[in-house]
């Protein structure tokens, strides 16, 4: 539908001249852009006028009914969609508005500091990301929830759609922090992408490369335990086998996120082997390292000039997540295809992970 603009819009109505014509309009709430425009068929104002109170009163009263019956959470989806556009919309403008060599979020860095200033974005992005991770796990979402309370209020909605809407909102801020890490990677287009997010309850985790539009599967740090059991069982791992298999699919969830298994990419993939290519032999050996985000502590290598890990270390790292794709496959919890998508996966298949 052709946008109008009107050669001045009357007070107190939704009337607007085109080629000397009014024409009705009226904005659709919850809907990004979406409005309804007719014509009112009359270059008459006062005519205008009287047609217009009409369909103020049907408009309103479609609305009311269309509120009404909105008590299915699939019916949030507009909603969601327009927020998470949104959301997405205020990063490429505050990539847009910074100045050049500055981060975007971690506000707190500046020239001379440790790492750069995409680290320190990296940490702020993944602290927000993790934040709304603890409050969907642990079911306290109450800052969204006002957010939510104040979405139902201007849009109309039953009382009985808080709950869902609240917990969508999580989920739709979640798929927005993870796509602004992806962005900030460089493996997410800022402005020319074919497809755009658009969650519908659940939402989850995205990714660039085609991921499902409905992400199904299980989240990745959900299925360490199922992980080692099959292991012991299917390859005889030991004890030790199985420990430093698990740390290391502990390593890529905190590196690339705790999303669903069928989301991950071979992107994923390179960003979980550059990020180990980084991390100093001894990371984490002491009791203070234990809490440090990893890029505070690549930071701290970086200005030591401390030495990194050894190839032989990244290879186990990498052939347990390799291992972690092919339990998957092997328990059905993805398909086996020629080309799945899982980290470390070439056209040789899960278990050529490193050359």
């Amino acid at each position: 539908m052709a946008k109008t603009f009107p050669h001045g819009s009357h007070n107190c109505s939704h009337i607007t001249r085109k080629r000397g014509i009014y024409h009705y309009r009226r904005r659709l709430p919850g809907v990004r852009s979406g409005e309804v425009c007719i014509s009112l068929r009359t270059r008459q104002y006062r005519e205008a006028e009287h047609r217009a109170s009409l369909l103020d009163d049907a408009f309103d009263d479609a609305l009311w009914r269309a509120r009404e019956n909105m008590t299915d959470p699939g019916d949030l989806g507009p909603i969601l969609r327009a927020y998470l556009q949104e959301f997405l919309a205020d990063d490429l403008q505050r990539r847009i508005g910074r100045a050049s060599g500055s981060p975007v979020y971690g506000y707190w860095w500046e020239p001379g500091d440790p790492g750069t200033a995409t680290d320190a974005d990296l940490q702020a992005i993944r602290q927000a990301r993790d934040s709304l991770k603890r409050d969907l796990a642990e079911n306290s979402p109450k800052e969204m929830e006002e957010y939510a309370e104040q979405l139902i209020r201007e849009h109309g909605l039953p009382e009985q759609l808080l709950g869902p809407l609240t917990y969508g909102l999580l989920e739709a801020a979640i798929r927005g922090w993870e796509t602004v890490e992806k962005r900030t990677l460089g493996t997410e287009p800022l402005v020319f992408a074919q497809d755009q997010p658009s969650p519908n309850p659940p939402v989850s985790g995205g990714s660039s490369d085609s991921p499902p539009a409905t992400p199904s599967g299980p989240m990745a740090s959900t299925l360490s335990g199922a992980f080692g059991k099959w292991g012991r069982e299917s390859a005889g791992w030991t004890a030790g086998v199985e420990s430093q298999a698990r740390v290391s699919l502990a390593l890529f969830v905190e590196v690339c996120g705790d999303r669903p298994v069928d989301v991950y990419t071979r992107g994923d993939g390179d960003t979980f082997r550059n990020t180990l290519r980084k991390l100093p032999t001894v990371y984490r050996k002491s009791a203070n390292d234990r809490d440090k985000p990893l890029v505070e502590i690549i930071a701290e290598a970086d200005k030591a000039k401390a030495p990194r890990i050894s190839e032989k270390t990244l290879k186990r790292h990498f052939w347990a997540v390799s291992r972690f794709f092919a339990f998957l496959q092997e328990t059905g919890r993805l398909p086996k295809t020629a080309d799945r998508r899982g980290p470390g996966n070439s056209d040789r298949g899960l278990s050529s992970v490193c050359s």
